[in-house]
């Protein structure tokens, strides 16, 4: 495993996230424009070197073609070019074999830990035509497992810096910076150190990508830059960050911000030519340029307001500004800008003799044998000219030295992503109501599943087949279906891998390490920024989100080795329709749950769970190679017990009382309550066995009835409504309405504390833990 790099992450600032009108998602129509300029360059680009002689890399040769974008924010520039990406790759494909059926796609979106990944799983296009997956860390380190992408992609990224030079914020340094907060190009020695850590940044981001990338594989990058022999200060853009710097030096000598502050901040930015870039990539030696295209911006002849500019900078500085200055000083910063700015427009837009440009690059795996110049395509003009060009976008194409893969047809199969069932994510953040902090009952039956669930990995996982890439680097796939926001699913995670390598090593002694990738499966809903935000330091994997109901297709086929999912399964996709009609014989009047007494309302849950179960069954089993495992914690009953007879059925009834109660105090509404029922089903041993033998995908392994540590300890009452509110707060608040969630678990905790004997000692059985080890079974 090398994956030292995310140890420790870079100085790193995100976007503005959110959709508000001051987000990176509504001001960035700048970054957006240039895909209308660079979408033929990249359309024409993936026809002519991507090789669809070896598209297929998985064990069971499947057809998955991942791509990364590596530096996505938040949207939804991000979806606009994986669709021009994977239309340009279906055509091609296409055009290579007529009759084949279309390639499955996995996307991987990619940014800094602190990017706001939730705005971008709920804005995920409804339709698209891949899987997703979230990917948190610096892209200047490695973040996938070896030989995993075909198509990596970066645009208006790579010229921010892992951090500012040392030296220019040195006052002892030559290359002190004092006086501007940029790398104007007019200053020798801070160029320099500019220079050395864009190089230093370039050349981590292509050793990285070089491992992640399969051979034959392609990368596009789209940076902004200078010409050649062109100075930042002569652009628009440099003129632009050299008055935003003046107007901080004005701020410190009116005493609104320190001056030591001022002096201190410098833009972690860096505009470089298309010679040195060319230098950079040929230097480093995994790449080749197939194309390296200089384009002009579409917005760099038009007159835009001043409102535009101070949106569009906000949206991308105010983190970093934050970050520097304090959150206090931000709205006095760009309040002084603006009003600046409306002085001085004239003489700002129009003291640039030159533009900045973006490159827009198309990367190539290294051939050894041949280094193709990127200007032979270029006009004799151009190339005469070179260093008066307005504007750049370098579009280069790099190609890994190619390996043999056997293509076979495949079934995109992925309407259920179309649909996404009503689900309640769990309280996310890290506060005091959070279920983070407020989930240590279903943190504990981890430690009476480890046993089982390591033996269970030694006696059955069989390692003849974990390797799936075309290289044979062994590549072990994880994932976490019902993850959470985090901290169970990462100790969870450390407990299986422990297991898959003891097991592992035993068999293989003398071979090196496997490679985990892990990927944290929850509703899109759920708060994916905390649980970035929370992995561990030093996990053993590379970690990556999928957002998305697990009752369908999340995974490309045969992906992953191993699948997990710990008290998720007995949450249904909806409350089963009967149960609130009031013209059905299973309506559920003055009960919330499925207490299990009124037969029609019995029956009606236990064909939702039945319905559900197969869903996730079937989906699993197209995602799990074949002798991969599958491990199930699950609430349950022992066989022929009712939920009504244990302290957690009563507890249920307790809260519907209180429900009912409150509507007949007309705090909330009484047609509110009747139609309120939790989509909870705890199901039997029997049931479940049932279930999985009649769905015919899987071999049980085990089916363990555990009982778990805490159900024979007397709770107090805070420790309870803690654990309820943060299961239950965002289903409620759905139902109810946010403002009378309070009231509700106010009432609640005064009347559980006064029935709490009569609570659990009203409880004539227990509930109980089921644990299903289950196999794929091979086709």
């Amino acid at each position: 495993m090398e994956n030292g790099d995310t140890k420790t992450e870079p100085k790193s600032w995100a976007m503005v996230g959110g959709d508000g009108p001051r987000s990176y998602a509504l001001n960035s129509s700048y970054q957006r424009g240039v895909l209308d300029v660079a979408n033929e360059l990249m359309n024409e680009g993936i026809k002519e070197t991507i090789d669809f002689k070896i598209p297929c890399f998985d064990s069971s040769n499947v057809c998955t073609f991942r791509i990364a974008d590596f530096g996505c924010s938040a949207g939804p520039n991000t979806f606009l070019a994986m669709e021009k990406i994977i239309e340009a790759v279906e055509q091609k494909y296409h055009a290579q074999f007529q009759n084949s059926p279309p390639l499955e796609f996995q996307v991987f979106f990619n940014d800094v830990t602190t990017n706001d990944f939730n705005t971008l799983f709920r804005t995920l296009p409804l339709y698209q035509k891949y899987f997703a997956a979230g990917v948190p860390g610096t892209f200047y380190g490695r973040l996938f497992p070896k030989s995993t992408l075909r198509l990596a992609y970066s645009s208006y990224s790579l010229h921010w810096l892992s951090r500012v030079p040392e030296e220019v914020v040195d006052k002892k340094s030559p290359a002190w910076n004092k006086g501007s907060i940029q790398c104007s190009g007019t200053a020798k020695e801070v160029v320099k150190a500019y220079s050395t850590q864009f190089k230093n940044d370039m050349d981590s981001f292509l050793n990285a990508r070089a491992q992640e990338i399969i051979g034959g594989g392609l990368m596009v990058i789209i940076v902004l830059g200078l010409p050649d022999g062109i100075l930042m200060s002569q652009t628009g853009a440099g003129i632009f960050n050299d008055f935003f710097g003046s107007c901080l030096i004005d701020m410190a000598k009116l005493g609104v911000i320190g001056e030591e502050k001022v002096d201190s901040f410098n833009l972690p930015l860096y505009f470089s030519s298309a010679k040195e870039l060319d230098e950079i990539i040929k230097n480093n030696g995994h790449f080749c340029i197939e194309r390296l295209n200089m384009l002009n911006h579409p917005m760099m002849k038009k007159k835009l307001d001043v409102h535009f500019h101070i949106s569009q900078f906000r949206a991308v500085f105010q983190g970093l500004l934050e970050a520097h200055f304090g959150r206090d000083a931000v709205d006095k910063i760009f309040e002084y800008l603006a009003e600046k700015l409306a002085e001085n427009y004239d003489s700002v837009f129009n003291a640039a003799k030159h533009q900045h440009g973006a490159h827009s690059a198309i990367l190539e795996p290294f051939k050894a044998e041949k280094i193709i110049d990127p200007y032979n395509d270029l006009p004799s003009f151009q190339k005469n000219t070179l260093h008066r060009l307005p504007a750049l976008t370098l579009s280069i194409f790099l190609i890994r030295k190619q390996t043999c893969i056997k293509l076979r047809n495949r079934e995109m199969e992925n309407e259920e992503t179309k649909t996404v069932p009503k689900s309640w994510a769990m309280v996310g953040g890290d506060g005091p109501r959070s279920y983070a902090l407020n989930s240590s009952y279903q943190r504990g039956v981890l430690d009476v599943v480890d046993e089982l669930m390591n033996e269970g990995i030694k006696e059955t996982l069989d390692f003849k087949i974990p390797c799936s890439d075309s290289s044979n680097i062994c590549t072990f796939r994880i994932a976490d279906f019902g993850c959470s926001a985090g901290p169970n699913t990462f100790l969870a995670m450390e407990k299986i891998i422990e297991a898959v390598e003891q097991k592992y090593r035993a068999q293989f002694q003398n071979s090196p390490p496997l490679e985990f990738q892990v990927f944290f499966n929850d509703v899109t809903t759920n708060d994916f920024n905390t649980l970035f935000r929370t992995l561990p330091l030093y996990q053993k994997y590379f970690a990556a989100g999928v957002p998305g109901t697990f009752y369908g297709r999340l995974f490309p086929k045969s992906t992953l080795h191993l699948a997990y999912s710990s008290y998720s399964l007995h949450w249904l996709s909806k409350v089963p329709e009967e149960v609130v009609d009031t013209k059905s014989p299973a309506w559920n009047k003055g009960s919330i749950q499925c207490s299990g007494t009124a037969k029609e309302v019995a029956k009606a849950y236990s064909a939702q769970f039945k319905t559900d179960m197969d869903n996730f069954l079937n989906a699993r089993a197209q995602e799990i190679i074949g002798g991969g495992l599958m491990v199930i914690i699950i609430l349950g009953l022992p066989d022929g017990i009712f939920l009504s007879q244990t302290a957690a059925g009563i507890c249920n009834e307790l809260f519907g009382s209180c429900l009912i109660d409150m509507a007949k105090l007309g705090v909330i509404s009484e047609e509110k309550v009747d139609s309120f029922n939790l989509p909870l089903y705890y199901s039997s041993a029997k049931e479940l066995e049932e279930i999985i033998k009649n769905n015919g995908h899987f071999c049980i392994e085990r089916l363990n009835m555990l009982n778990h540590p805490m159900t024979k300890r007397k709770l107090d009452v805070q420790f309870a409504i803690s654990q309820f509110r943060a299961i239950f707060e965002g289903l409620l608040e759905e139902h109810f309405g946010r403002n009378d969630v309070d009231k509700i678990f106010e009432y609640f905790a005064k009347k559980f504390a006064e029935n709490y004997d009569s609570v659990f000692n009203g409880a004539t059985h227990q509930h109980v833990d089921h644990f299903i080890l289950l196999k794929r079974n091979i086709n």
